[in-house]
């Protein structure tokens, strides 16, 4: 039997292996910071790729002057076995953190775009933004008058018409939540009722919604061009409730930094339905002017009127 003969090339001391754990830590917060930074942050996404670029850097020339040269294959070909991986899942990872969601939402709005409108056939308008009483206090909102064209009619006919959407007797029946009127991305406080909506309107004297005053398809210049209801992010809205978004009161913008206005989860911007029942992806970037035509009931975008 032959005995065992030492290596002839040096073994790493023990400092070396931490260095080698550091290096394939430093690679995967780096493969990390690039696939998931820009759905979480993309500032500290671009800060921590830069940050690891330097350290593996630095790390890979001290295997090179140190010559850890079997330490530094090893490293690569673990960081290779797990980067690879990663960036073949990169599509999933993507559809997880927003457009994976943004289907569903736009399919939302469309069947509210069907209802309104198989709403406005009936009854020759579209329905007010809330129903009021006598004296002119708000009892519940349009999305309430659609349930019958949501195939909720008998929820629909469960609801008091001459009292507030919070009485004791709508409360047993508005206190569902319904999907439909939810987009998935949107994210509610943990401590919200669970019956909030993420889809309003847009009321003002010259928007396809004016309040009690029903509008009438016919009272649109273009139907195709005009904004009938918008997605709004933790609106802290009841579905049921007669609050929506109001012209003058918010920020005419998409994703607005200051005040709560047209806004989403969805990475980029919001889906809008129109007038004619489609539905559009309103990028955050969208020129103010023009969003402004768009909620405007003529397209003129008449500020003073609002």
């Amino acid at each position: 039997m032959k005995p065992n003969k030492p290596s002839a090339e040096p073994q790493p001391a023990p400092w070396s292996f931490l260095l080698g754990t550091a290096y394939m830590t430093v690679g995967c917060v780096g493969i990390a910071a690039v696939a998931f930074g820009p759905y979480i942050n993309a500032a500290f996404a671009v800060v921590i790729a830069v940050e690891t670029l330097f350290v593996g850097a630095s790390l890979t020339f001290w295997f090179i002057v140190t010559r850890q040269f079997r330490r530094m294959r090893f490293t690569i070909a673990t960081l290779l076995y797990i980067g690879i991986p990663i960036s073949l899942l990169l599509p999933a990872t993507k559809a997880d953190f927003g457009p994976r969601y943004r289907p569903q939402c736009s399919n939302n709005l469309k069947q509210l775009g069907l209802a309104l409108l198989a709403y406005e056939r009936a009854y020759g308008s579209f329905p007010p933004a809330y129903v009021a009483d006598a004296n002119g206090k708000p009892l519940y909102s349009w999305r309430v008058l659609i349930l019958p064209f949501l195939d909720q009619g008998n929820l629909a006919k469960q609801i008091r018409g001459d009292e507030a959407w919070d009485s004791p007797n709508n409360a047993k029946w508005t206190a569902a939540p319904f999907t439909i009127f939810d987009c998935p991305n949107d994210k509610q406080p943990a401590k919200s009722p669970p019956a909030l909506t993420s889809y309003v309107a847009v009321v003002g004297p010259h928007t396809a919604w004016s309040g009690t005053k029903p509008r009438k398809l016919s009272d649109f210049n273009d139907p195709s061009r005009t904004i009938l209801v918008v997605e709004i992010a933790n609106s802290g809205i009841h579905w049921a409730e007669p609050r929506d978004l109001y012209i003058g009161q918010m920020p005419v913008a998409i994703n607005p930094k200051v005040g709560q206005g047209i806004s989403s989860e969805h990475p980029g911007g919001v889906n809008a339905v129109f007038a004619d029942g489609s539905v559009h992806f309103l990028p955050d970037t969208i020129d103010l002017k023009k969003l402004a035509e768009l909620l405007d009931l003529d397209g003129c975008n008449d500020q003073s009127a609002y």
